[in-house]
């Protein structure tokens, strides 16, 4: 996204967009009311030069990311009075939860392909709303996808679109550019500590860090490494990961590129159809061996690239016995 804001900035393109927020339950949290009462006001004052900015957009042609983020209404203003270039950036075309992780059994969901008929589970997701309002608008999505040219990362995004949408959908794969990798350097890996296998990711239950602890707990003899602390994990996991699992707050430039780099195994195990993500991209530029979790319209789906891709199965103790094989087969068990 930082990429994508600053090529636009460097072009004929105008970018309009939110300011980035301040937590208010944290400011709430650490009592800092006077600043709780300026960033509720700084919010409105956005929200009014935000839309107003967009009620004058006419007669142009406009790139959009996240519509529920701007506002369904916004969006469909948009769409009338301009050429829209919809980039998909997750789901939430179909899904209300924007990763269609099913909510009860943790794993890819299309039920809500072509015919939206979520559970009631699903929460409108990252932007809050009545299901019943949210519904509305990606009925009327649908209704008018056809003057919209969506713009997908991937082979599998656009079948889903087209799947959802029909076959007379406008789909362009145009990719995604992280702008996170570049070519490789000698790094001092020595400071480092060496785990068997490494969770790279948000600690999500979508991006699969419950899945990941869950094969700790049926591999007791690996050391497993989530980059995240404890206490963050054990309000995903409701209770704290096992003994053989080290977790710390380390982000890729203060250590988690060596991490990576040093593991026997990196996991990027997210359980929904993501479209191209970039902990993927970067756990295969600098580690040969990489496992994700299988799925049906996953990006992982299509991946070429990576020298050992395991495909784990959903199923945690076949996963298990995957990831035990390659191991054994590739190194000695390095014991707890």
């Amino acid at each position: 996204m930082i990429s994508l804001t600053s090529r636009l900035k460097n072009s004929n393109y105008t970018f309009v967009f939110r300011r980035n927020r301040v937590s208010l339950s944290k400011l709430k949290a650490e009592k800092k009311y006077l600043k709780l009462f300026f960033e509720i006001l700084t919010r409105i004052l956005d929200n009014y030069i935000f839309s107003f900015r967009l009620f004058f957009i006419k007669d142009s042609k406009v790139l959009l990311i996240h519509p529920q983020t701007i506002g369904f209404n916004l969006f469909f203003r948009l769409k009338n009075h301009n050429k829209i270039f919809y980039y998909v950036m997750d789901n939430s075309f179909f899904c209300v939860r924007s990763y269609n992780v099913h909510p009860l059994q943790n794993k890819e969901c299309l039920q809500c392909l072509d015919i939206l008929k979520p559970l009631a589970e699903c929460k409108p997701s990252p932007v809050s709303m009545s299901l019943n309002q949210n519904l509305k608008h990606l009925k009327r999505l649908k209704k008018e996808s056809m003057s919209i040219l969506f713009l997908s990362q991937n082979k599998n995004q656009k079948s889903l679109l087209k799947l959802h949408f029909g076959d007379s959908v406008k789909v362009r794969i145009i990719g995604m550019d992280t702008n996170e990798v570049h070519k490789k350097k000698t790094l001092n890996i020595k400071e480092f500590p060496t785990y068997d296998i490494v969770f790279h990711g948000s600690s999500l239950i979508a991006k699969g860090v419950l899945y990941f602890v869950e094969l700790a707990i049926n591999l007791p003899n690996y050391t497993f490494f989530i980059p995240d602390s404890k206490e963050n994990l054990a309000k995903v996991f409701k209770s704290f990961p096992p003994n053989n699992v080290t977790c710390e707050c380390v982000t890729w430039e203060s250590g988690l590129l060596e991490i990576v780099q040093q593991a026997k195994l990196v996991v990027n195990p997210s359980l929904w159809s993501a479209p191209i993500e970039g902990a993927l991209i970067k756990s295969s530029f600098f580690n040969d061996n990489v496992a994700t979790v299988e799925s049906k319209y996953g990006f992982e789906n299509e991946v070429t690239f990576i020298k050992n891709h395991i495909r784990l199965s959903e199923d945690i103790s076949e996963a298990k016995n995957q990831i035990e094989s390659f191991l054994v087969n590739h190194y000695r068990i390095n014991k707890v």
